[in-house]
């Protein structure tokens, strides 16, 4: 709301009673030599030569409804403390995504958009609506940055595309919103009854969706204005007389190149439109979490296969056809093709909740995968792109630190790339230090870690040079 939390946005200064750490350039903390390399809060305050440019991880603090700002020291450890603590107008920040200066932060019922700058602070610039029903749990942005896309959790299954202004701000039909001007999404696609939509990704001018409810991943298209489109519904002919009027509802082909025209959004007193069906989609996926897409490549966990599980796309960006219908694939065909899987799958392992994608300067990509047990799993992907069987490194296990998403930073100052964790039951994030190759290696721990913050409950983390921030 207008002037909630106002306090907690100023940021004190290095040398100020009670200053937030860490201090402006030109100081550091020293560490207190509990565990190796453990970046900590000290008793001394010590000058010296800058340490790091200005970069900054931001991490959600969901149940305190407020992101807490992170400073980064040039070797990729965290400042113990926050240098700023940013509260939002809405309830439960759990997802955070930046293109450049901009940071997007979900909320139950919004999507705020702030810009960073000096010091790592924010400016609060645009939201979307307010939306009782939204509740996402993911959202995406158009590759060109002029479209975002939010899938509704809890209000009929949709996934609204708002138009971004040149600033990153929804911009259609604004109004203003607890001080703040709030645009409107202006094209929906419309989903299965409480679908439960997990992730969504845009590549390959397509909008890739994990549907967690379903058991699915789905396929929709995006046409030249970043509106999501999916395919028409097919009648039925059961008796096969040539008459589909009297042979039961319509159904959604299982694959198809046919484009369908985008959708409006809701409208009070307006009948709901008929479910959106996806250009192309894979079932029996129990529960899918966390999606990568690498070119033709799609990786995601089935939660309760405990394992990852891959796709090669068309070059299209669809799945596969199969099947001598495509569109209605048999039974028999469907088996055909989930046994053919076993080619691009890992073992069963554990159970994974996010999932990061890093390529080395050198070397084949690898998969840093979270799992629900405080441990981090580094797969390296095959020559062909596939998946391999195992794992090539596991972290050190902390089962108390319930991880959830993590982002890398990049090598820097001769030290190699940094995963950063959200580990949410103990309040802190965790910074492990990988290898050339891009594996946390097998029993690491974190070299660094923020120190706690009571009931914060971080669940997402981004890194933002703020240097070239305005």
């Amino acid at each position: 709301m207008a002037g909630h939390h106002a306090a907690p946005e100023r940021v004190r200064q290095c040398g100020e009673p009670g200053a937030l750490l860490p201090p402006p350039a030109g100081c550091y903390k020293a560490a207190i030599p509990m565990r190796p390399l453990l970046v900590i809060a000290a008793l001394a305050v010590l000058c010296a030569a800058p340490v790091a440019a200005e970069t900054f991880l931001y991490a959600t603090a969901a149940s305190k409804q407020r992101v807490d700002v992170f400073h980064v020291l040039a070797d990729g450890s965290l400042a113990g403390d926050p240098v700023s603590q940013r509260y939002m107008a809405a309830t439960k920040p759990k997802r955070l995504v930046a293109r450049g200066c901009t940071l997007y932060v979900v909320e139950d019922d919004r999507v705020e958009v702030f810009t960073a700058g000096a010091g790592g602070s924010l400016t609060r610039i645009g939201a979307t609506r307010k939306e009782k029903g939204m509740f996402a749990r993911d959202i995406a942005l158009s590759e060109d940055g002029r479209m975002l896309y939010v899938p509704f959790r809890k209000q009929g299954g949709l996934i609204a595309a708002y138009p971004l202004g040149a600033d990153g701000t929804p911009n259609a039909d604004p109004i203003v919103e607890d001080g703040i001007t709030a645009g409107s999404p202006t094209s929906c696609s419309y989903g299965p009854a409480a679908p439960g939509w997990e992730d969504v990704v845009v590549a390959n001018d397509k909008l890739y969706v994990n549907v967690s409810g379903a058991n699915r991943t789905f396929v929709y298209g995006l046409d030249a204005e970043g509106r999501i489109f999916g395919t028409p519904q097919i009648a039925q002919d059961k008796n096969g007389d040539g008459d589909t009027t009297d042979d039961g509802e319509n159904f959604c082909p299982f694959w198809s190149t046919v484009p369908a025209l985008p959708l409006p959004c809701p409208v009070e007193g307006v009948a709901r439109p008929d479910d959106t069906c996806p250009l192309s989609r894979r079932t029996q996926l129990p529960g899918p979490i966390g999606l990568l897409i690498d070119g033709t490549h799609l990786v995601t966990a089935p939660r309760f296969q405990d394992r990852l599980q891959g796709f090669t796309l068309d070059t299209d960006g669809n799945f596969m056809p199969f099947g001598e219908n495509p569109e209605k694939p048999t039974r028999k065909e469907k088996n055909k093709e989930k046994n053919q899987r076993q080619k691009d799958r890992t073992n069963v392992i554990i159970r994974y909740l996010g999932l990061t994608l890093y390529k080395p300067d050198s070397g084949r990509p690898v998969i840093l995968a979270v799992t629900y047990q405080g441990r981090i799993d580094t797969f390296r992907l095959d020559d062909d792109g596939t998946l391999p069987k195992n794992t090539a490194a596991r972290s050190n296990q902390n089962r108390a630190s319930s991880p959830v998403r993590s982002t890398v930073l990049p090598p820097r100052n001769g030290n190699n790339a940094v995963l950063y964790v959200a580990a949410g039951e103990i309040n802190r994030i965790e910074a492990f230090r990988m290898d050339e190759g891009g594996l946390v290696p097998t029993d690491a721990t974190p070299f660094s870690q923020t120190n706690p913050l009571k009931d914060s409950f971080p669940n997402d983390v981004v890194v933002i040079d703020t240097d070239t921030c305005q």
